[in-house]
């Protein structure tokens, strides 16, 4: 796990769920507590959260009349 950049990873995801995504800081937080010793099984969440963020990016919010609707 030396190899894998599971820090700037999780510096990246923090920086997104911050300032674009505030549905995914429940679980970057949750990995984050894991930064000085991350297993296999936490940097393939960290995947998953990446996985989860290119699938979402063409979705957005359309705001009509007062009310919020997601649009793909």
């Amino acid at each position: 796990m030396q190899k894998v950049p599971y820090c700037e990873a999780i510096g990246s995801l923090m920086y997104t769920a911050i300032g674009t995504q505030p549905d995914i800081t429940y679980t970057v937080t949750t990995l984050s507590q894991y930064l000085q010793s991350p297993s296999h099984a936490h940097w393939e969440q960290a995947k998953r959260v990446i996985r989860y963020l290119k699938g979402t990016c063409k979705f957005e919010l359309k705001f009509v009349s007062g009310r919020t609707s997601a649009v793909t």
